[in-house]
């Protein structure tokens, strides 16, 4: 008895139209100086590299806590806000996925201002979402458009990045109002330039705060 072979798996038709994302090179020689992906020339405290030589042995057999239960708690008293209101992932590209998964389906509207983090557009892609630019004038200041953009998500990095110009906590909590879906901050950079929008969640139900430690904590 002949069985039939299954045909060849394909992928979806948006995700083979893709091309992939290209990440920071990472030279090979030690002559290089390294620019490129914006990585902290200083190392990281010395507490916490006793912290992470401590947590290394007998909690590396382990799952973690999926829940990262003990930091959230820290940030939870950190920042004065419920613990609930905290996501921890690894690395806030993991959760920009996740942001763009959960509230973003195919066609929906995805708006950010150009030219900015290119990882964005290739979260739009993998979701067959519809990309909304907004370009930058020659100020580099943020568009006024991009609040009418009728986008079920907006990203802005914030400060900016390649430009490195800052968009203000007041136009931010204005934007934040004009939106009709989720707006993300994302604030990289944001230890480098006294901006940070962090209140903005306290008053806006639709806000996300993105953070990373590997830029101003050594934390790559």
């Amino acid at each position: 008895m002949k069985h039939a072979m299954s045909p060849t798996p394909q992928f979806l038709p948006h995700i083979a139209s893709m091309t992939g994302y290209l990440p920071g090179e990472q030279p090979r020689d030690s002559n290089t100086i390294k620019l490129n992906t914006n990585e902290n020339p200083y190392p990281a405290s010395p507490l916490v590299m006793a912290r992470l030589r401590a947590a290394i042995g007998e909690g590396l057999r382990r799952y973690p806590d999926a829940a990262a239960t003990g930091i959230r708690q820290r940030l939870s008293a950190l920042f004065n806000l419920p613990i609930e209101q905290f996501l921890v992932g690894n690395g806030s590209d993991e959760l920009l996925n996740v942001a763009v998964r959960c509230f973003a389906g195919a066609g929906d509207r995805v708006a950010f201002a150009c030219p900015s983090y290119p990882y964005y557009q290739k979260l739009i892609d993998l979701q067959a979402a519809q990309t909304i630019t907004v370009e930058f004038g020659d100020d580099y200041q943020l568009p006024e458009s991009l609040a009418k953009a009728d986008a079920v998500l907006t990203f802005i990095p914030n400060p900016n990045s390649p430009s490195g110009t800052a968009t203000s906590s007041a136009k931010l909590d204005d934007i934040a109002s004009q939106v009709g879906g989720i707006l993300v901050v994302d604030e990289a950079y944001v230890d480098f330039s006294g901006t940070g929008a962090l209140d903005l969640v306290r008053r806006h139900d639709n806000v996300i705060i993105m953070r990373t430690l590997s830029k101003s904590f050594s934390l790559a």
